[in-house]
């Protein structure tokens, strides 16, 4: 038996734990691995109260980001409070992490028992991808945060039957959807199906139903009042064909995430109807497949993968299997058993099919990996006999065989494997043996900042070229010695191209076909009217980044002077991808 923590030995242990995670989170926060789409957004929404609202992409309030602002509305208020800075714009992300270690020990002490809240909260303060997000300025940390406070009420309401805890639920969903948009209904199996399987008889369906209110009312209330301002009084919506935020959230942030066969055999819409209006109008945007394998069973194994979510999956696996409910378990082990089983299964079914995944989507997983695996150690060394080698064997083997795919961590892997055998004699070995791997695949992440466009651990690192950002100090020189004050100081191709601009000068950017460079929100007329009325003369067209409509650069090109390179730039450029700066007059 594993002895129950006293309530003064958990609270040392729970100290440490997050401790621990504040040390991960917190430590050269300021280092340069940050996004800076997003960080242009806040230069810009920090500029006026109309870009605030709308969470502006840039300071003219020409273009939105491609979600809604609940995120940028807490990272542009710690900018606001420390001062515009890295450290300010990924502050939030780091609190909401170590927040959220604390909700994931509360959860999970609370159905089982203090001993398997620390180790749930110990797994998933070193969860590698959960560390590397919550050091950088996504939304996807505080999201987490809100997931698990929805999950938090929605415990309740099982316990006590009150649909206001229901309603408290729904709404913290709804919050999670003006972060990151349907990310933020993935847990909805999980909360929805732990309610209909635990929550008190005769008020399912009204619970269920109150729930959907309350989500619905709060993930669409800001989408709403955006769409229904006249295009005239707001900025045209980023990633989206029709200029509204539910285009944008039905396709750019849905269906197009979703497998072509499965939108084929449920007759799902490929696409909006056009909007006649529109001179130009591209193709439907399509994902390229990320910094991931190919949609598959064994996809989140895949070495890209792995690294980042799998070091506890034998764990969860055996706190699926060996935790399931008992007759005589109690009401509030019942629910969490199911709200972090179903959590875990049915995310994890989207991501392995979902078209397009990037590494740092997997930190959704990691609450319910962790709390599953605390409950596989406990299960397993209580059950003892031949369980537990078997158990710790396997974890061992799939942290060792995460490793071999690096032949620097050849010396890591060999040691792995001697702990884990070790550890079948000794507790505090075996936990070292559990906790190793992906401590140190976070290792990397604190030690290593190469500024890449997305977070991810581990010793990939190594090999990421640091991305410095462009210098555009000449650019910006030239740009104000040689125009009136317009509306623009320049228009550049995509978001991309623009942000480095954004953030060095403050002055607004024209990013006249968005993110991605397809967004159409401009067209050769749209482009004609603005020099006519003076709002921007300048052009910047390529750059590290391509992208953005032909018909754009075309225009650009036949419309306009370019400037010779010496007189804006140091260098020649990067080859074919060299910009190239033009006057229109």
């Amino acid at each position: 038996m594993v002895p129950e923590l006293s309530r003064r030995d958990a609270r040392w242990a729970l100290a440490a734990v997050l401790a621990l995670a504040t040390f991960l989170d917190f430590y050269r926060l300021d280092a340069p691995s940050f996004s800076p789409y997003y960080g242009a957004a806040v230069r810009s929404m920090l500029s006026n109260w109309h870009n605030f609202v709308f969470a502006a992409f840039d300071p003219g309030g020409f273009l939105t980001t491609d979600k809604p602002p609940g995120a940028l509305w807490v990272q542009a208020i710690s900018a606001y409070l420390f001062g515009y800075s890295r450290f300010a714009l990924c502050l939030p992300q780091a609190v909401a992490g170590v927040l959220s270690t604390a909700l994931v020990y509360t959860l999970v002490a609370r159905a089982f028992d203090r001993t398997t809240g620390v180790l749930a909260a110990l797994f998933y303060g070193v969860v590698p991808i959960t560390v590397a997000v919550n050091r950088y300025n996504l939304p996807d940390g505080l999201l987490v945060f809100v997931s698990l406070l929805a999950a938090a009420a929605l415990l309740q309401a099982c316990r006590s039957g009150r649909i206001l805890w229901l309603l408290a639920s729904g709404a913290l969903v709804g919050v999670g959807f003006n972060i990151k948009l349907v990310a933020a209904w993935l847990i909805l199996p999980a909360l929805l199906g732990t309610w209909g399987l635990t929550g008190p008889r005769g008020r399912k369906l009204s619970g269920a139903l109150a729930f959907l209110l309350a989500m619905s009312v709060v993930s669409l209330g800001w989408m709403s009042y955006v769409d229904t301002l006249p295009a005239d009084q707001r900025p045209h919506v980023e990633s989206s064909e029709d200029d509204t935020m539910l285009d944008t959230a039905l396709f750019w942030d849905g269906l197009n995430r979703l497998p072509p066969g499965l939108v084929t055999a449920l007759h799902l819409p490929a696409h909006p109807r056009p909007s006649p209006t529109r001179a130009f109008r591209p193709r439907r945007r399509q994902f390229e497949p990320g910094d991931s394998g190919s949609p598959g069973v064994t996809r989140l194994f895949d070495v890209s993968l792995a690294g980042q979510i799998a070091w506890f999956a034998v764990l969860a696996a055996a706190g699926m299997l060996l935790g399931r409910p008992r007759r005589d378990d109690p009401p509030e082990r019942v629910a969490a058993w199911w709200l972090w089983t179903l959590w875990l299964l049915s995310i994890a079914l989207v991501y392995s099919s979902t078209r397009s995944l990037h590494r740092h989507y997997l930190n959704m997983l990691s609450p319910a990996e962790a709390a599953l695996a605390a409950w596989g150690v406990m299960a397993v060394w209580r059950h003892g006999g031949w369980l537990r080698p078997v158990v710790l064997v396997g974890s061992g083997l799939t942290g060792a065989a995460i490793m071999s795919c690096f032949p620097a961590m050849t010396p890591w892997t060999v040691g792995l494997l001697a702990l884990t055998a070790v550890g079948l004699w000794s507790r505090p070995l075996a936990l070292a043996a559990l906790v190793v791997g992906p401590a140190c695949w976070t290792g990397f992440a604190l030690a290593i900042q190469p500024g890449q466009q997305f977070p991810f651990a581990g010793p990939e690192l190594l090999a990421a070229r640091l991305q410095a950002h462009p210098d555009n100090s000449r650019l910006e020189h030239y740009l104000e010695a040689h125009q009136a004050r317009t509306r623009f100081m320049v228009a550049v191709s995509n978001a991309s191209d623009a942000s480095s601009l954004i953030i060095s000068s403050g002055r607004p950017v024209l990013t006249m076909a968005g993110f991605t460079g397809r967004t159409p929100a401009l067209t050769g007329v749209d482009l004609e009217a603005m020099v006519a009325h003076d709002e921007v003369h300048y052009f910047l067209i390529g750059g590290a980044r391509r992208g953005g409509p032909d018909e754009l650069s075309r225009w650009v090109r036949d419309h306009g002077q370019e400037v010779p390179d010496q007189a804006w730039q140091d260098a020649a450029g990067e080859g074919r991808r060299r910009p190239h700066l033009y006057f229109v007059r």
